[in-house]
């Protein structure tokens, strides 16, 4: 069942919502414009709010559905159920779709996050807010958010699967790596620069 789940999480994870919306929507290709990047983000630079809402919905709903399925409908816990939860954001970040490109996976990874634990899922959204406000960068705001729940998962009050979060970050900040090297040269984008 571990297997049959991995591979279910993946193509889950693989529908790429961040392209096929603002293509039907708006008849934009997000590969072509902006960041090229195949995610929220770029769909909302590219594509306007409420093509970008759509699209994070749907990139969201692809990790919560990932895990539910694979700790409800699979049965399955331990490595098992993080191995299969991972799954949807490599899907979704090397997309076998889109010649193995794709997004960078915090929509999806967030899902994941709150399908696990809905108070981990919510201090997320708390942490990359006041982020993202401060520094005006989202690469920050997401990539520390998600650290900083990380760190928080070893409160003994919080029952936060603390190896699923590392996971994830651990698959993640590859794809951030550019965000930050233009974040060092002063070549990133700010959030009130193009929204």
């Amino acid at each position: 069942m571990g297997v049959l789940s991995f591979f279910v999480s993946y193509f889950l994870g693989a529908i790429p919502f961040s392209y096929l919306l603002p293509k039907m929507l708006k008849d934009i290709d997000v590969r072509n414009l902006g960041s090229h990047n195949v995610g929220t983000s770029n769909a909302v630079y590219t594509s306007g709010m409420k093509v970008g809402l759509l699209c994070f919905l749907g990139d969201f709903s692809k990790g919560y559905l990932a895990y539910y399925l694979a700790s409800n409908v699979f049965g399955l816990d331990g490595w098992m159920l993080i191995f299969s939860s991972l799954a949807a954001v490599i899907g979704h970040n090397w997309n076998i779709f889109l010649k193995f490109k794709g997004g960078k996976g915090m929509a999806t990874a967030w899902g994941v996050i709150f399908a696990s634990n809905y108070i981990a899922g919510l201090l997320f959204l708390l942490y990359a807010t006041i982020i993202t406000l401060s520094t005006k960068y989202i690469s920050m705001g997401t990539i520390f958010g998600i650290t900083l729940v990380w760190v928080t998962s070893f409160f003994p009050i919080f029952d936060f699967n603390s190896i699923l979060i590392v996971s994830l970050i651990l698959i993640i900040i590859p794809k951030h790596l550019e965000n930050f090297k233009k974040i060092k040269n002063g070549t990133e984008y700010k959030i009130n620069e193009r929204m």
